[in-house]
């Protein structure tokens, strides 16, 4: 928990923004800004703060994103899509270089469509970037990611599972 609260907390979404000109939003929680049951007000969980990254892989065990079994830096690895679209490879790269800043590399697995799906229907992912785009304005169209029953091959890829969410 700590190592990905960590990996959170290097992503500087201002950069991101900016990186996709302006095309996205910034949010607070899974629901999205102008959807029913936005907070505007409540702070962002994992704001980016690097003192707090690398205080956090440091109690994960990975004190400055070294794996303390092999000596070497740690080594996540990222589902991706298509490597010939330059977007997909850009993207990556920044993200590779916010972790870079704690210590960890971060290594791509680029997939075709089908193959991507198929690692996340069977929990084949250490970590993937995929988006979604609500098809009713409703927080349940995001919500439902979250849900245990919803778990692969359904739509929850986390593979989140919690039972005082489900009771929601």
């Amino acid at each position: 928990k700590k190592l990905r609260q960590a990996l959170c907390h290097t992503i500087d979404i201002n950069k991101w923004i900016e990186f996709y000109n302006g095309r996205m939003l910034s949010a607070n929680s899974p629901i999205p800004p102008g959807m029913s049951g936005y907070d505007a007000n409540k702070p962002r969980p994992y704001a980016f703060n690097l003192e707090k990254a690398r205080q956090l892989i440091a109690e994960a065990g990975y004190p400055g994103g070294i794996d303390p079994k092999t000596g070497r830096r740690l080594t996540v690895t990222v589902e991706l899509r298509n490597a010939s679209e330059p977007e997909e490879r850009q993207s990556f790269d920044l993200l590779a270089s916010y972790f870079e800043k704690i210590g960890v590399d971060l290594r791509p697995s680029f997939n075709n469509w089908p193959e991507f799906l198929k690692k996340m229907e069977r929990k084949q992912q250490q970590m993937f970037r995929l988006g979604w785009v609500a098809d009713y304005p409703d927080a349940e169209n995001y919500l439902q990611l979250f849900y245990t029953k919803s778990i692969s091959p359904g739509p929850n890829h986390t593979n989140y599972s919690n039972p005082k969410f489900d009771a929601l």
